[in-house]
């Protein structure tokens, strides 16, 4: 299957778990906390990776010039 029909059934999924449970939903409220905690864990490492990465890609004339 692919990932936007992967994506798409989540949604649904998340959509009508609310309708259906409605303040009860409150249940998952953990679940949702600790991935989006995960995610932005993620982030940090990433965005240094990347900035590190790009640094040592450039070569020593255009290094000095940014530096200045």
């Amino acid at each position: 299957m692919k990932l936007w029909m992967k994506i798409l059934i989540a949604l649904v999924l998340g959509v009508v778990t609310g309708v259906v449970l409605g303040p009860n939903a409150e249940v998952f409220r953990p679940i949702g906390s600790i991935f989006l905690n995960l995610i932005a864990m993620i982030i940090m490492p990433l965005v240094l990776a990347s900035v590190v990465m790009s640094i040592t890609n450039i070569d020593l004339k255009r290094l000095s010039r940014v530096g200045l």
